[in-house]
């Protein structure tokens, strides 16, 4: 998603809730585009996961009990400051990028894969890998773990 966004875009910044892998996934791609990074996270986000973000470079806030609250208030701050929110789960974009690590899982694989548990904590990784794996190869069970 953040690939496609525009340079005008990038310019203005990026923004995101997330307590985990969304936010050092966005704050990566924001560092690779020379981009503006806020990741607004729940204040009851394990330090060692807030910090790693803040050490790759991003604006790191800790805000609200829960995802919910974090989401709320970095939706509320993009729309103040004209930063793109990027969606943990909800988009095409995000999802299709999440079906990379699917397509992974089924080029390395030496043999046949019967199953494939993902341990997630929203839908977006579940989703993306599902969605490349069941195209190519129906027969395979993926389960949320």
């Amino acid at each position: 998603m953040m690939a496609k966004l525009s340079k005008k875009q990038l310019t203005q910044g990026v923004i995101c809730s997330s307590a985990g892998n969304h936010a050092l996934g966005v704050t990566i791609a924001a560092k690779t585009l020379g981009c503006d990074a806020v990741i607004v996270m729940p204040v009851t986000t394990p330090r060692f996961k807030w910090e790693s973000v803040k050490r790759l470079g991003a604006t790191v806030v800790l805000e609200g009990d829960s995802y919910d609250e974090a989401q709320a208030y970095a939706k509320n701050r993009g729309v103040r400051e004209n930063r793109t929110f990027i969606p943990s789960s909800d988009h095409p974009d995000v999802i299709s990028g999440q079906g990379t690590i699917g397509m992974e899982i089924v080029r390395q694989s030496k043999g046949q894969i019967h199953a494939i548990f993902v341990p997630v904590g929203s839908g977006g990784l579940i989703a993306g890998i599902a969605a490349y794996v069941k195209r190519v190869s129906p027969e395979v069970r993926v389960y949320v773990s």
